[in-house]
């Protein structure tokens, strides 16, 4: 790749694993996912994804370069979130693990999903990508604690909206996102739920399929690439915010690096938001 002195490089960055960091970043290779496939892999390929952007936010005007980054590599074992944290999975099942390593009573944790999916699946075969929320509200987070955002039509069934329903799950349906936009329905989600922090499952088979053809689950009629990096970026600036994983990605199902690359720019615009926190 190209060498130029003042257009570094967000891979570069976050190989330099500053001792001024921010943010941290965790690889989470899980990978047993309902659909097989080889989301172990992502993490690998979203880092190699930040090596096409660069660390001017000209959006929000910040420069990543101002701050420092600490990569901790890849492991099934999640460490402590002694910063704000980005779990690069695997597949969802990974949110089930994050939440629990926040170290606090679930009842005192909120989690915002942006996923397509319930992921409200029995328990009866263990943990796996269709079922972390159930296995969280079997060990005790209260439904009303959770909010599930872009829920898609004829990606679910009856009987597990019925669950989210029943366990008092706020849930904000794809449709209706397109009418209250994303980031009056976040704030309204971060604001209107007393816990004591967050986390975010950001499940990238939320977007549109044609913007996402490495997530299996994605499909057509799904959020823009847009609309979820505005969602990182908000849920970034929340202090609240411990958490954010990335999940479902499969690098083996994408073209042309579209999905590694969105997913490496949702975790740059997440990063960007925590930056701005104490301003």
């Amino acid at each position: 790749m190209h060498h130029d002195p003042h257009w570094p490089r967000a891979g570069e960055w976050l190989k330099s694993s500053s001792e001024n960091a921010i943010v941290q970043v965790q690889g989470v290779p899980l990978n047993k996912s309902i659909t097989p496939g080889h989301c172990d892999e992502a993490p690998a390929a979203v880092r190699d994804a930040l090596m096409y952007y660069s660390l001017a936010d000209v959006e929000y005007f910040s420069s990543l370069d101002e701050f420092g980054v600490r990569d901790l590599g890849d492991s099934l074992d999640i460490e402590p979130y002694e910063l704000p944290t980005i779990l690069l999975g695997g597949d969802n099942g990974v949110t089930y693990h994050g939440v629990h390593a926040m170290g606090l009573p679930l009842d005192r944790i909120g989690l915002i999903t942006l996923d397509a999916h319930f992921d409200l699946r029995h328990l009866d075969n263990g943990l796996h990508n269709g079922n972390p929320i159930s296995a969280l509200l079997r060990d005790g987070m209260p439904g009303k604690n959770i909010t599930q955002l872009g829920i898609q039509s004829f990606a679910n069934s009856p009987a597990y909206a019925n669950v989210a329903a029943e366990a008092g799950i706020n849930v904000v349906t794809i449709d209706d996102l397109y009418y209250q936009q994303i980031v009056p329905t976040l704030k309204e989600a971060l604001d209107g739920t007393d816990v004591e922090a967050f986390y975010i499952d950001l499940d990238i088979d939320v977007l549109d399929r044609a913007h996402c053809p490495g997530a299996p689950g994605a499909r057509p009629g799904g959020m823009r690439p847009e609309e979820v990096f505005d969602f990182a970026y908000f849920v970034g600036l929340e202090p609240r915010v411990r958490a954010m994983d990335i999940v479902e990605f499969d690098p083996r199902l994408d073209i042309n690096k579209v999905t590694a690359l969105t997913c490496a720019k949702a975790m740059l615009f997440f990063i960007s938001g925590v930056s701005k926190r104490n301003d």
